[in-house]
């Protein structure tokens, strides 16, 4: 939920953790705190809170979960979050105003796209996955997938279920590099 706002992210924050909506941001904040301490230090547990689609998150609901990270002057970590997001996260978190959350961050991963071998590794594994034991791909559609796709695991399955969908209707039993072209172009051209 990374469009909601400062209150709305603390009021969902504590309905997944089972507690009580309260009407005011700051009982809501201090039953999520007392929680995430009670999880920890009582029963041994770790909340994992994990925001997906995070680049979409704005300076406010990032300063409350910020916030939530103030425990006993940072001597130890009540919970565990995990920021993911677009390639526009890190920038974001970049900004001078985002230093504070900044610091408390001890691990990042920014994902590259994959080599062209890896591309074809992971096209060629969903292929044997999915009962396929026919090449399909020549090697020249393949390497021309990742230059398309820049690598990137998403891009990759939509340019293959495209190339593939073209293929059928070309009545073709595997996809070449000028397959994955024309479908590239026509795409192309369709956003314009």
């Amino acid at each position: 939920m990374s469009t909601l706002n400062r209150s709305d992210i603390l009021r969902h924050i504590n309905a997944l953790l089972g507690l009580q909506n309260r009407f005011t941001k700051s009982v809501n904040y201090q039953q999520i705190q007392k929680e995430l301490l009670d999880c920890r230090e009582q029963r041994g547990q770790t909340v994992v809170l994990v925001i997906d689609e995070a680049h979409l998150l704005k300076q406010g609901p990032l300063e409350e979960i910020r916030l939530l990270t103030n425990f006993k002057m940072d001597s130890f970590d009540p919970f565990l979050l995990i920021l993911s997001g677009q390639s526009d996260l890190k920038r974001m978190m970049d900004y001078a105003v985002m230093e504070p959350l900044n610091q408390r961050i001890r691990m990042r991963y920014h994902m590259t796209g994959l080599s062209e071998k890896a591309t074809s590794d992971y096209i060629l594994s969903r292929l044997k996955w999915a009962g396929c034991s026919a090449p399909i791909f020549s090697d020249d559609a393949l390497a021309a997938i990742r230059e398309y796709s820049y690598g990137f695991p998403r891009l990759i399955g939509n340019i293959c279920e495209e190339a593939l969908t073209y293929a059928m209707f070309c009545d073709k039993k595997t996809v070449d590099a000028d397959m994955i072209l024309k479908i590239k172009t026509t795409e192309d051209l369709s956003m314009k």
